[in-house]
């Protein structure tokens, strides 16, 4: 069996890889780290729209740096970088027991130099002496043969789902096209625990950023706080940031051209505020943009091509149905067609340009309503009925991993789901030791959910990251 996995660089002792020793990672050509993560996603078969859609940058934005990508390792498709990402331990194969399976999952492995050893002289040239191999060397041609023979079928699977994805519209494609030559699991979740945030708190906003978790307001047994917080995965370090100027909960939070931007949000006095904080992580600082054309909060929030799409909440008195356009070019909000149902607490995720609205409250029922929004069309078009939750729910976590929408704790229940926006149908899945608690906060980083728990009255907050593992069977040679 033959693993494909993502690298995120931690070493996972329990599996063994081959190392070539005619390549080093100082000869190959210097991505940026922004540039591997849209490698690596690429390496998935995702669109520039979802890659957009997770790391928060624009489709535009995604272009220029495929283009530079490109350029800078000299291949000329998608196809071509997956396998130079393979290659070069951006995406890795690791020669495990034999079997037929090939299994696909973003993972946390080291790099794996696939490239064929060859023998070289004291001068460095290549010779053709043949020599006898040693068991070592015997097992490490063995897992060689495996290995290239599991990147050449992903290979082909990619080039399929390639030119599928060209021919097919982006809102009915499957993530993965089983063959009768070919089975595909469902998606298997794999929670991976996290260091806590120092502080119990919920209903925050959480984004990420080049990398990092960013968790910013919310309440706390203490009440309403302007606390900001950044986790750096790579090191397990929380570190503390500047205080957000308005301490405000039932809040979200998007990236727009590098910034973090914090819409409305409800006070330390109950009352709600129409306030447009931004948070410039480059220099830790705050500043104001121009004011919600009306105070809300417990909103829905997404970005779509650049622009900042905010959906119903509570005003002070009322739930509502109103849609807000924010764009930061010109620092102006524009009405767009209202929701079909008003609501508060939905969660609101981006697949393929889409925005879906799901679940939420309306003075205290919960909803269990999934409606889809198409940023490009104009009123009552612009709104589409999808398959509902399984049960009525508000008040959760919500976020987005290639064409599945993932719904993470909440009332009245908490079990966490997931939605296929290909198959238009929900699922359950198993969920962490730790329960997600009330509104707890979910941030997307590469081909990872991180979820911090919403549960109060304890002295921190559980973090979590979601994994989700697919399995490719392929047929025996």
């Amino acid at each position: 069996m033959a693993s494909i996995c993502y690298n995120n660089g931690r070493r996972n002792p329990s599996t063994q890889y081959a190392e070539a020793n005619d390549m080093s990672n100082d000869t190959l050509p210097q991505l940026s780290e922004r540039e591997r993560e849209i490698l690596r996603l690429v390496a998935t078969g995702a669109t520039n729209q979802q890659i957009a859609a997770q790391l928060n940058i624009s489709a535009n934005t995604v272009k220029v740096h495929l283009r530079n990508i490109f350029g800078k390792i000299g291949v000329v498709s998608r196809t071509e970088a997956t396998m130079y990402a393979v290659r070069n331990g951006i995406v890795e194969v690791a020669a495990v027991s034999s079997g037929n399976a090939a299994v696909l999952s973003e993972s946390t492995m080291p790099p794996v130099d696939v490239s064929p050893i060859s023998s070289r002289s004291e001068s460095g040239k290549s010779t053709d002496k043949v020599t006898r191999s040693s068991p070592g060397q015997a097992r490490w041609l063995l897992y060689a043969g495996i290995a290239g023979g599991a990147i050449l079928a992903f290979a082909i699977i990619f080039g399929v789902l390639v030119l599928l994805q060209g021919s097919t519209p982006s809102t009915t494609q499957p993530t993965v096209v089983p063959s009768p030559q070919m089975f595909v699991s469902s998606p298997s979740p794999v929670w991976t625990a996290h260091p806590a945030l120092p502080f119990a708190q919920r209903a925050s906003a959480a984004i990420s950023f080049e990398g990092r978790i960013f968790v910013i307001g919310g309440a706390t047994d203490s009440g309403v706080t302007g606390s900001a917080w950044r986790y750096d995965p790579s090191t397990q370090t929380w570190a503390p940031l500047n205080a957000k100027p308005t301490p405000v909960r039932d809040i979200g939070a998007v990236v727009l051209n590098g910034k973090i931007y914090i819409p409305g949000g409800r006070l330390t006095d109950g009352s709600i505020t129409n306030k447009l904080e931004v948070f410039d992580p480059a220099l830790g600082s705050w500043s104001e943009r121009r004011s919600l054309p009306a105070p809300r909060s417990a909103y829905a929030l997404a970005t779509v091509d650049g622009r900042l799409y905010l959906f119903g909440g509570w005003d002070g008195t009322k739930v509502c149905d109103d849609v807000f356009a924010y764009d930061p070019t010109t620092d102006t909000w524009e009405q767009r067609p209202a929701m079909p149902t008003a609501r508060a607490y939905a969660g609101a995720s981006v697949v393929d340009g889409n925005i879906y609205v799901i679940g939420g409250e309306n003075q205290g029922q919960q909803l269990d309503i999934n409606e889809q929004f198409s940023p490009a069309k104009s009123g009552d078009s612009a709104w589409s009925q999808r398959a509902a939750l399984p049960e009525p729910r508000s008040r959760f976590g919500s976020s987005a991993l290639s064409n599945l929408i993932f719904v993470l704790g909440g009332v009245p229940q908490d079990n966490p789901l997931y939605y296929d926006v290909r198959s238009d149908s929900w699922r359950a899945f198993e969920a962490p030791q730790t329960p997600l608690g009330e509104q707890p906060a979910v941030a997307v980083r590469d081909a990872s959910l991180f979820v911090i728990s919403g549960v109060l009255n304890q002295n921190n907050s559980p973090t979590h990251e979601l994994r989700m593992l697919y399995t490719v069977v392929l047929p025996a040679q």
